[in-house]
């Protein structure tokens, strides 16, 4: 696993695809996070941390 880069406050970039926080869940009580593939904008995960959607992104590109 590599490192995201920054794009602005809540949102970074990740081999090919965008990383972006979208804040405070209140029914789960948890901040929510999600992959979003830029080719297609798709949403590829989701999340409650940014290393999960990581974790999640290089899984989802090993198996496509």
């Amino acid at each position: 696993m590599g490192t995201a880069k920054r794009i602005r406050k809540g949102e970074y970039k990740y081999r090919g695809y965008k990383i972006l926080c979208h804040g405070y869940y209140e029914p789960e009580q948890r901040v929510v996070w999600e992959g979003i593939d830029e080719d297609t904008g798709e949403a590829v995960a989701h999340g409650y941390t940014k290393k999960d959607i990581m974790i999640a992104i290089d899984n989802f590109s090993s198996n496509a």
